[in-house]
């Protein structure tokens, strides 16, 4: 019985992926039955957000904060917790610091006028 659980173990524990996140990454948070807004019913938003990254109390477990800086009360397990990517103006940025240079629409509009095609 011990091998059986120990290969069911080893077996569960090489598909799991820990989510870890840094202090300043933005986050979205799982939307439960308590925290929905009213009358959304099934096609309601799965996710609420974003939510900056305040402290790790431990791991696994982290203090977020609102995008108008009040403090969500709560601690929240990484499980209820994926990462968000959000998009500047002409940049695109991950909560984990590395960034990608997009193409801003105003450049590419102006260099299709400039070929004749229509605007």
């Amino acid at each position: 019985m011990a091998v059986y659980q120990q290969r069911i173990a080893r077996h569960y524990n090489a598909k799991v992926r820990p989510r870890r996140f840094r202090i300043g990454d933005f986050v979205l948070r799982r939307v439960f039955q308590n925290t929905q807004e009213l009358n959304t019913g099934k096609l309601g938003p799965i996710w609420e957000g974003p939510y900056r990254v305040l402290d790790i109390p431990r791991p696994g477990t982290y203090t977020l904060q609102s995008q108008n800086c009040t403090d969500v009360p709560r601690n929240w397990s990484s499980v209820h917790l994926c990462q968000y990517f959000y998009m500047t103006s002409s940049i695109l940025e991950f909560g984990s610091g590395m960034s990608v240079l997009v193409a801003s629409i105003a450049s590419i509009k102006e260099s299709l006028v400039g070929e004749g095609l229509p605007s």
